[in-house]
Parts: structure tokens; sequence; C-alpha cells
């Protein structure tokens, strides 16, 4: 929701004919996942949590390699995906970021960084985001059918990547399920995600509300 999440793409450039040149539609072929290097975190299970939900744990490599196994340059699906850290930086530093036109060209030509700058005010997300590339756009026309504009009415201009299918949940290494859930329906969520294959071990309620027991020896 904040629109200086898309820097690059809202930047204003003159050409060199003096015309405003429209990089909105390359703003298009840009798609981000937002993940977080924060373990627990009160504030994010605020803002994304609620009901049956559940954190996921992965590695950067786990995650880049299963979604590019999704798509195949044979194929002519040209999507390059990059995974990096967001960096968090005042309102001036984050309008100077592609003020030059060197660095505004590179960024048109490898979009992904333009992707990890967001202003100070977000830094509680501690972000990693992996960043999809649809180089020529040719993956997006598919995605106007009906059941992706059923499921996203208000935005339907999304990439489709199936991170997983039953008994493919290798690249997760742990799901938290939400600390707000009384235990008995912990039980139940966790049943029912194992039930998709995932180890049962491998499922915990999130401890993040839990009281601490310390033990003081007075002798």
């Amino acid at each position: 929701g904040d629109p200086w999440e898309n820097l690059l793409f809202q930047t204003k450039a003159i050409g060199r004919d003096g015309i405003p040149l429209n990089t909105g539609g390359a703003g298009c072929k840009i798609y981000v996942q937002s993940w977080t290097r924060t373990e627990e975190s009160d504030a994010m299970w605020r803002l994304y949590g609620s009901g049956k939900s559940v954190r996921i744990r992965s590695t950067a490599g786990a995650l880049l390699q299963r979604v590019q196994d999704q798509f195949s340059l044979e194929n002519n699906e040209w999507v390059t995906f990059k995974i990096g850290a967001v960096k968090y930086l005042d309102s001036a530093r984050v309008e100077k970021s592609f003020a030059s036109p060197k660095r505004f060209r590179a960024g048109l030509r490898d979009p992904h960084e333009a992707t990890l700058f967001k202003r100070l005010a977000f830094r509680h997300e501690n972000e990693v985001r992996l960043v999809a590339w649809d180089v020529d756009d040719r993956n997006r026309r598919p995605e106007l059918g009906p059941t992706n504009l059923k499921e996203y009415p208000t935005n339907p201009y999304h990439l489709d990547i199936a991170l997983g299918k039953h008994g493919d949940i290798k690249w997760i290494e742990e799901a938290v399920i939400n600390p707000r859930l009384s235990q008995a329906d912990a039980d139940a969520l966790a049943n029912e995600i194992a039930s998709s294959g995932f180890a049962r071990n491998r499922i915990r309620k999130s401890t993040l509300y839990g009281c601490l027991h310390v033990t003081i020896d007075l002798r």
C-alpha cells in the first residue's frame, strides 16, 4: 500500500526530446513476495495474522529453487527471480536513489533493485523480498481469466507461482501457528496441516505470548 515501494517506476523522467517517459508499463511486469527475517514479532502477527494464520520458514536458496522450477526458459517463459534484503532509508535518500540518469537507465534494464528500498517507518518488517520480473510480459495474459479475477477482483495483475502441492512441501522447514489461537484450535489446525503431508513434528504454536519461567536461587 506504500506508493514509494514502486520507486523506479514512479520516478518522473524527461526524455531528450523533452517528453516525459512512461515507465508504468515496465513496472507492471514486476511482482514481489515479502518475507521477514524476524522470527517472532508482535507487530507482524497483528498486521498479517488473524484466525487460522500460519508463519512458515524456509531458506533463500530453497525458495529460489522452488520458484525457478515453475518456469522454463525452454518454453519461452521469460521470468527471472532474485532475492534480496530490503534497505530502509530516510525519505531524502529514497528520493535520490534513482536521481541520476545512469542509475535510472540501469534500473530499467534490471529493475529488481528498485523493489528493495523502503522508508524507515517500515523497518519493523525486517523484510526480504522475492522479486519476479516477467521480462516480456507474456506470462500475465492467462492470469486475467475468470478464476483469478474472482479471487482478486481489485488487483488481478498477479503472477501465479505454485509453491507447493500435496506431498511436495520440503522447501518449508517449519510452520508456526498464530499465538492467539487457543491450544485446542492450534492442535486442530496442526493436524489439518499435517494431513497435507507436512511433518507433524515441524508444526508448533507460537510461544510469543507465553509466560517466562524464571528460577531464582535465594540460598
